[in-house]
């Protein structure tokens, strides 16, 4: 029998990324260009397909809020049929930060008190139920520690200069059981000298999902970043009125681009836990070879064109 998730808990799908730097690969393996979260490259369900399964299992589909790029649309209305949930269009990419507070403002206009979770779409993370576990665990620690981002910090296979790296202290011993531990700092894309010192003092990967409660999040990046948490406040005052678009469009219009990770994880690391994704392969599918290392670790044939368009539909969010 499936436990219904808590009325409390919500999902923030990230689906907004243009996935440049594997553009040319998607292009010889689809005939077309496309962000690597519509693309299917393990049987016919993308990658957005399975994020959306993820966050339908932890909060319930009706409760996850799915922001997309500028014109990603066409490539949902491929599958003929709709996502779970809410829906949202950046008019155009500012980067994370904006990137979840627009997300984040509608949760924050249908509940407050909500804890959320925030999912990147564009990910590979097997085995499913495993990393599950870890999902449930972290939406409790950020429901208990109510000030505290819970992020989740793979455990890397080598030294990545391309991913960002936390630097865990250490365990809590209040309750929070193994594997939970406090930040001591961010690094965001290192060098390859400092990704080897990091894989060899036992630094985690920052895989970017994280937990928190909403008015927590929603006043720390106000903290950090208060002209633009100004601008998404206006936007959460008229939220679901007739002036929503047109506000929408125009703080996009004036806006300065901002990075979550620089600009609010590194500066409130005393402010974050992390979570060992223990027994959990994770990757971000940046670049071909971490796709083809992946591929390799399991056995797999590459890739190819798939014979089925890789759907997105409410259908499969609900599964697994």
């Amino acid at each position: 029998m499936t436990v219904a998730a808590p009325r409390d808990r919500w999902s923030i799908v990230l689906s907004g990324g243009e996935g440049e730097r594997l553009r040319p690969w998607v292009e010889r393996l689809y005939g077309q260009a496309r962000p690597k979260q519509y693309c299917a490259f393990l049987g016919g369900r993308s990658m957005l397909d399975h994020t959306l399964a993820r966050a339908a299992a932890a909060s319930g589909a009706e409760r996850i809020i799915t922001v997309i790029g500028a014109g990603h649309s066409r490539y949902l209305a491929q599958s003929g049929a709709s996502l779970p949930g809410r829906v949202i269009e950046q008019p155009v990419n500012r980067d994370t930060a904006a990137g979840i507070l627009l997300p984040l403002t509608y949760v924050m206009a249908e509940n407050p008190a909500a804890t959320v979770g925030i999912f990147p779409s564009d990910h590979y993370i097997a085995p499913n139920a495993r990393f599950m576990a870890h999902v449930e665990r972290a939406y409790l620690l950020a429901q208990r520690l109510r000030n505290m981002i819970v992020l989740l910090g793979a455990v890397p296979d080598g030294p990545e200069p391309d991913y960002g790296w936390i630097e865990p202290e250490y365990e809590l011993r209040t309750g929070a059981g193994p594997g939970v531990r406090l930040v001591r700092s961010f690094r965001e894309k290192p060098a390859p000298a400092k990704a080897a010192m990091f894989h060899r003092d036992g630094y985690l990967w920052n895989t970017f999902i994280m937990f928190a409660k909403a008015e927590a999040l929603w006043t720390l990046i106000g903290e950090m970043l208060p002209e633009l948490r100004a601008q998404f406040d206006d936007l959460l005052r008229v939220v679901g009125t007739g002036s929503e678009r047109d506000v929408l469009t125009r703080i996009y219009g004036t806006m300065r681009p901002a990075n979550f990770s620089t600009r609010i994880l590194e500066t409130c690391a005393d402010r974050t836990l992390v979570v060992t994704l223990e027994g959990v392969d994770w990757s971000d599918w940046g670049r071909p070879k971490r796709i083809e290392e992946t591929f390799l670790r399991e056995g797999r044939s590459l890739p190819k064109v798939p014979a089925v368009e890789p759907a997105v539909s409410a259908m499969n969010a609900a599964g697994t």
